[in-house]
């Protein structure tokens, strides 16, 4: 069931999440490695 839009407007986040896929960290955007584990593998995660 989705809201109504105006519901959706009050409830936006619009966020963005880098997080690496190996060991699950958040890590800043732009990252290319993983301070905690060291994997290349960052995915880019929008919320809307």
């Amino acid at each position: 069931m989705s809201l109504p839009a105006p519901l959706r407007w009050l409830f936006a986040t619009d966020e963005v999440v880098h997080e690496c896929r190996e060991c699950g960290v958040t890590v800043e955007e732009g990252a290319e490695v993983c301070p905690n584990c060291g994997s290349t593998e960052i995915a880019r995660y929008e919320f809307e």
